[in-house]
């Protein structure tokens, strides 16, 4: 099947209304599941080489390793996993007359007014030029 066949069968066509900028990554919701596995491997991880470091000073020495370990462990990843990436909430009118809006990676060739297709459904949409 070639792109074009694809692209009829799975978009539907429009018009971008208004395009602005966004942020895609950390949330004010609860965590998911794999986030909150996430944390506990880093903070484990954390703990098991701030020991290991810390036992040559004894069993104080591998307490206080843990410890720092897990607790740069956490700053790790708030300060280097868990930044937002730049995206573009894009508000499309379909030829049906309704309105939606899709966040997705930024795409600096969208420009309200211009004809698109939107590609997939749900959270993988995209909106692409016409």
């Amino acid at each position: 099947m070639d792109d074009t066949s694809r692209r009829d069968r799975d978009s539907v066509d429009g018009r971008i209304e208004r395009a602005k900028d966004a942020a895609l990554g950390p949330h004010d919701s609860h965590p998911s599941r794999a986030d909150e596995l996430a944390e506990a491997a880093g903070s484990i991880s954390g703990v098991l080489v701030g020991a290991g470091i810390g036992s040559a000073a004894g069993p104080l020495g591998t307490l206080i390793g843990g410890i720092a370990g897990a607790i740069g462990g956490n700053v790790a990843q708030n300060r280097f996993f868990d930044k937002p990436q730049p995206a573009q909430q894009v508000f499309v009118r379909l030829q049906s007359g309704v309105l939606i809006v899709i966040t997705q990676a930024v795409n600096p060739a969208l420009n309200r007014g211009m004809r698109v297709y939107v590609e997939g459904f749900g959270n993988e949409a995209r909106v692409l030029p016409a």
